[in-house]
């Protein structure tokens, strides 16, 4: 289960579930500070705002900004939020409709869709995903906010679509706590791998740096570090970790070999890690 962290004022937002698609979860009741502004119109009146974003690689609930990049292929979650600035209590009724390349698809609402407000309250509205195509190209999203079948607020925004190579940004902190080494010796042959590991025993390794000394930080390949997990964990239900390993060796000498492993480690793409090789452990 996901969180939306975000926050307005002091209104603590909701939890939303993402399966195939964004799950049905406990209602979201907000209420506002009260203040001395002037009372609002005897009518149903409401806003709406694009709210929040969630997709693969990001690691919490986003504030959508118009104009955002959001990577190809991939399934887009859309929260807009709305408020009644009324001073009645209004059923709030949300339409989201993305255009792209001049067809219009409307996205079906399946969390806290036609929720009662009273003054000052809003509500998250959750949409099931869209999939973005493989090719860059821009995406117009029009939320409406309506009750009763009366239009009270609407906005546009755009999502743009960006072709590029996903990454894993692991920057190395300290030094490992080595051994003592024999008059002469040193450690002069450092490997980085992300291993996967069965009921104890290393299954796989996937070498992602050899050299005769310690990086400051590894630019790796988000597919690829996808692939090799994804290929244990579906090909072996018994697959218990897949962690990042440091092998420090005198070349030529594999008994004074020192061994860093990391915590537990689900890639993720756009990720900047770093990792402490006196604790082994994420910082």
């Amino acid at each position: 289960m996901a969180e939306i962290n975000k926050k307005k004022g002091k209104r603590a937002l909701p939890a939303i579930l993402l399966g195939g698609a964004i799950a049905l979860g406990g209602f979201l009741l907000l209420k506002k500070k009260a203040s001395a502004e002037p009372l609002p119109p005897a009518g149903p009146t409401g806003e709406v705002s694009p709210g929040v974003i969630r997709y693969e690689g990001l690691l919490d609930w986003e504030e959508i900004v118009s104009g955002r990049e959001i990577p190809i292929g991939t399934d887009i979650f859309v929260v807009p939020y709305w408020s009644n600035t009324s001073s009645i209590d209004i059923v709030g009724h949300v339409r989201l409709v993305i255009t792209y390349k001049g067809l219009d698809l409307e996205a079906v609402a399946n969390w806290q869709q036609d929720m009662t407000a009273s003054p000052d309250q809003g509500f998250f509205v959750g949409f099931a995903p869209f999939r973005t195509a493989t090719e860059p190209g821009v995406y117009t999203l029009k939320i409406e906010l309506s009750t009763e079948g009366k239009v009270l607020d609407s906005k546009t925004f755009t999502l743009k679509t960006v072709a590029k190579v996903a990454t894993i940004t692991l920057k190395l902190v300290g030094q490992p706590n080595l051994l003592s080494l024999p008059a002469g010796f040193a450690y002069n042959k450092y490997f980085v791998y992300y291993v996967s590991m069965v009921s104890g025993s290393s299954r796989a390794q996937l070498l992602l740096y050899e050299g005769n000394s310690l990086p400051d930080t590894l630019e790796i390949s988000y597919e690829a570090l996808r692939a090799e997990f994804d290929r244990w964990q579906d090909g072996d239900p018994e697959i218990a970790t897949s962690k990042f390993m440091l092998l420090c060796n005198v070349y030529g000498y594999w008994m004074y070999d020192v061994y860093v492993w990391s915590p537990y480690f689900v890639p993720q793409a756009d990720r900047f890690i770093t990792w402490s090789l006196a604790t082994g452990q994420f910082q």
